[in-house]
């Protein structure tokens, strides 16, 4: 079957999404979590007349800016982009993205980027799903969830707080809730619930 093809891909370039770029068969291929000067094994998922998706098999030829993920969903989930590589690759691949896109509309002046104190712990707002009385998030380009009890980039308060939270879900019975919303305001933390009233 055509989207089962495996292929070997040389990435040049990173795509405005995250994405490594190659070519494939005399197309364009973007794949996911695979970074510029790597060779990869890859499975194709998609493959239009004009360009691929592809997804990583195995890592032939790592780049040196390459790192272990800290997060443990890091593969499945569709929140963060760049956790496979080193900070200081990330800083770079978001500047050649921006001075590249700036460049499409006539700006060819300097770019820079204000770095984040910390990688890590530093998001004060995230939302997460809820089904069948678990918590989580989507899986990366679909509406498939999975369950999570923890999130490396949020802050630490409401890390300390998702399993507390699923911990009440599964004692209670709440018909129809959806989301919960976690925000550190004024440094205190705010937990919204979000419930669908059509399910009642």
């Amino acid at each position: 079957m055509m989207y089962m093809k495996k292929k070997n891909v040389e990435i040049t370039d990173i795509s405005y999404t995250g994405s490594g770029v190659g070519r494939v068969d005399g197309k364009v291929i973007f794949v996911p979590k695979a970074l510029d000067g790597e060779e990869v094994e890859v499975k194709i998922v998609r493959d239009s007349k004009t360009f691929s998706n592809g997804q990583i098999l195995k890592v032939l030829k790592n780049s040196a800016d390459r790192v272990e993920p800290v997060c443990p969903y890091y593969a499945i989930c569709g929140g963060c982009d760049l956790q496979h590589c080193t900070y200081e690759k990330e800083v770079k691949i978001k500047k050649h993205i921006l001075a590249r896109e700036m460049s499409k509309v006539g700006f060819d002046g300097d770019i820079d980027f204000v770095e984040c104190e910390k990688r890590y712990g530093y998001r004060n707002k995230i939302k997460l799903e809820v089904e069948d009385g678990k918590v989580g998030y989507f899986r990366a380009n679909s509406k498939s969830f999975f369950a999570i009890d923890s999130c490396p980039i949020a802050d630490p308060e409401i890390q300390k707080n998702i399993k507390n939270v699923q911990k009440i879900i599964s004692e209670n019975n709440f018909h129809g809730l959806k989301n919960i919303y976690f925000k550190i305001i004024e440094n205190k933390l705010a937990i919204c619930f979000l419930f669908d009233n059509s399910e009642r």
